[in-house]
């Protein structure tokens, strides 16, 4: 049984593919009708830099600017409501709703029934590199659970397995727009740099915090004792004692500038940096030796737990930063919190160099009962689906009209989750799984925006116009 389903899985991957070639064959751009931008035909997908904006360009040489969701599961009893328990019908009918509403992209796409239906309909997507390279930040829940460490030989080992893995299932797709390492892994930096701490003398990320860190900041041992306020008689007791830690209000935050005169926050933001590069140097080495023409996206992280430092740490190692957030509610005192809300596009892309693709942007949920609209909780729930669609109408406005950001996705699902409770839940769909049809409140405003996206990227743009239409729509789905 298992032979006759990888020689079924076998099948279908080179129908698709087959297809992809075919579609390759014709000269014409994959993933809209825009056709005014060229790049060079390399047969993947790749970034180039034109006129001073960056975009994505496809198999066939055309500029392209990727827009779409990040959940694509068919959750609970969806597709017995929606299809009479035919899967493959439930995700045609899906995706034609979305082809209609200009959507061309799917951060994630791992189920065969929505994978086969979205490349036939022209679709680019995400590849994962799964398990994860870092989990997320969750498994912090776990008060047993520890990450490994990225200076060890361990992880080596288990990245080169996994990206050569998780590659291989991708090789010669001509619509994977890069590959991702996973989810919202660099929360909660304190409890991973505290339990390097507390390991023993080899341990390896120990040896580099102080290596790297404490020697080359402090020269001295006498210039750490006083900061720390220890007594340590050399660099290297530091390595054998376990009493070092750090409090959890020195974890990063998007509008900190580190200054020299608070020695430990600056400690603790060179030792984020140190363990956030060191996982993608790790990783970059593994992507560019089993697959060099894929771009990497690094992780779909949470921008609101990254400053500027470490953005510029981990630049080197990826072709795109992919920050999950343009924009959230965030308030101070009653009044939005600019600093911690907007995302610095721009100063990101002045200190990186990168491209940026946003990631998983919150746009909101609706429950039918009991919805609590919040101040600040990026994920919080909306007044209504008309509220979401504004929403998502400033953001796609903004997001193209942004010359250094080159898609964006959005934490949406494709039907609606029928368990409002459950994962994903709360109406974050394109489509009602009990009608069948597209939610107009919310997608009439999707179909529209999506139309307009290439005229906005071509045109001049007032971008801090763009940014307070964006707080303006939040503010009013949640007031």
């Amino acid at each position: 049984m298992k032979l006759k389903k990888n020689r079924l899985r076998i099948r279908v991957f080179v129908i698709l593919l087959v297809s992809c070639v075919l579609a390759m064959a014709q000269d014409k751009p994959l993933y809209s009708d825009f056709q005014e931008v060229r790049g060079e035909a390399t047969g993947y997908i790749h970034i180039e830099k034109m006129d001073d904006i960056s975009w994505f360009i496809d198999a066939n040489g055309y500029a392209f600017f990727p827009v779409g969701m990040d959940h694509t599961k068919f959750f609970g009893n969806t597709v017995d409501l929606v299809s009479g328990g035919d899967a493959e019908a439930c995700a045609n009918h899906a995706f034609d709703i979305l082809s209609d509403l200009k959507i061309n992209a799917c951060a994630s796409l791992s189920y065969q029934p929505q994978k086969k239906a979205a490349l036939e309909r022209g679709f680019s997507y995400c590849g994962s590199v799964y398990p994860m390279v870092t989990p997320h930040s969750v498994t912090y829940k776990k008060e047993d659970y520890h990450r490994a460490d990225p200076f060890s030989k361990e992880f080596e080992s288990y990245v080169d397995s996994t990206i050569n893995v998780s590659t291989a299932r991708l090789k010669g797709d001509p619509h994977v727009l890069g590959m991702c390492y996973g989810f919202n892994p660099f929360q909660l930096m304190h409890k991973w740099i505290n339990h390097f701490l507390a390991g023993d003398a080899t341990t390896p990320a120990k040896e580099s915090i102080v290596n790297e860190v404490y020697r080359k900041q402090y020269k001295t041992i006498d210039a750490f004792n006083r900061v720390y306020g220890k007594s340590f008689t050399s660099f290297d007791d530091i390595l054998s004692d376990i009493s070092l830690s750090y409090d959890k209000s020195l974890d990063p935050k998007p509008d900190e500038v580190v200054a020299e005169a608070d020695l430990i926050k600056r400690d603790f933001n060179q030792i984020t940096c140190l363990l956030i590069a060191k996982v993608h140097e790790v990783s970059h080495t593994y992507m560019r030796q089993y697959a060099p023409e894929m771009l990497i996206l690094g992780y779909f992280f949470k921008p609101y737990n990254f400053n500027l430092a470490m953005y510029e740490a981990i630049g080197p190692y990826v072709d795109v930063l992919s920050p999950q957030h343009l924009q959230m509610p965030s308030y101070k005192n009653g009044v939005y919190n600019r600093a911690h809300g907007v995302l610095r596009v721009e100063e990101i892309h002045a200190r990186t160099g990168k491209p940026i693709f946003i990631s998983d942007m919150a746009l909101g949920k609706v429950f039918k009962k009991g919805n609590k609209p919040m101040e600040n909780n990026p994920y919080t729930s909306y007044n209504s689906q008309e509220d979401r669609g504004k929403v998502y109408y400033a953001a796609v406005e903004k997001a193209a009209a942004l010359p250094s950001v080159v898609g964006l996705t959005g934490c949406m699902t494709i039907y609606d989750n029928p368990d409002e409770q459950g994962q994903h839940g709360a109406n974050k769909g394109f489509i009602d799984p009990y009608t069948g049809l597209a939610k107009t409140e919310f997608t009439s405003y999707v179909k529209d925006i999506n139309s307009q996206i290439y005229d906005i990227r071509m045109r001049e743009n007032d971008i801090e116009k763009l940014t307070q239409n964006l707080i303006d729509a939040m503010h009013h789905a949640i007031h």
